[in-house]
């Protein structure tokens, strides 16, 4: 960091913020590293050494942690595990996804819950945080297969099966009507809105999806 002393505790402040104030012990030790000769004058600029390299990793790993601290820490073992189970857990679910995109967007939707949580019996409600649910349902769909994403946003609701993807692909690979039911389906997690209902425990496209709906149902109705 370069300027002013003040500049300089104003970029810690945002820094802090940043890590929404965790990793107090990295932080500390990657400063103290720093201000015992992580620099080197070049120029009349500071250069970073690598010397904090060691310090600097260990705040890069608590960093990455923090979406799930906070989501944890909200959580409260109400529809999450508890203590580091839940931080373990977390962390699995963020790395699962096939595409590190995709694993980045849901990390967004665990920031997003732990500012505001809800729980739809054993696990997280969408509720406020739906535009960051679908940009994951999205990416899937993007990056794998429509019924993939589709079926992870019904997973998501607590209206997703084991089932899901394959009767999903099914319609959507058919000669006939498959097209129209691409686009109903595509429909439920698109225009950063959820677009999905859990009826009777299976997912259904919201009446914002009617016209494609109707689209679908006319089209199996002729064939």
């Amino acid at each position: 960091m370069t300027g002013t002393i003040d500049q300089c505790l104003a970029q810690c402040l945002v820094i802090d913020e940043q890590n929404y104030g965790y990793c107090w012990d990295e932080q500390t030790a990657h400063f103290a590293c720093l201000a015992a000769g992580g620099y080197t004058c070049t120029a009349s600029y500071p250069q970073p050494k690598s010397t904090c390299f060691p310090e600097g990793q260990a705040l890069n790993a608590c960093a990455q942690k923090t979406p799930c601290l906070r989501f944890c820490e909200r959580a409260a073992g109400q529809c999450a595990p508890q203590g580091s189970e839940c931080l373990s857990s977390c962390m699995a679910k963020s790395a699962s996804f096939e595409d590190s995109i995709c694993g980045h967007y849901y990390t967004q939707l665990v920031s997003c819950w732990g500012q505001s949580l809800t729980c739809n019996g054993e696990i997280p409600a969408i509720g406020s945080c739906g535009a960051a649910a679908v940009e994951v349902a999205g990416c899937v769909a993007r990056r794998q297969h429509v019924c993939e994403g589709y079926c992870w946003l019904a997973q998501a609701l607590g209206c997703g099966s084991d089932n899901c993807s394959s009767e999903c692909r099914a319609k959507v690979d058919s000669s006939t009507c498959g097209s129209q039911y691409r686009n109903l389906i595509e429909c439920t997690y698109d225009n950063r809105e959820v677009r999905m209902t859990c009826e009777n425990g299976s997912p259904a496209p919201s009446e914002a999806c009617a016209s494609y709906r109707t689209s679908y149902e006319t089209c199996i109705a002729t064939h």
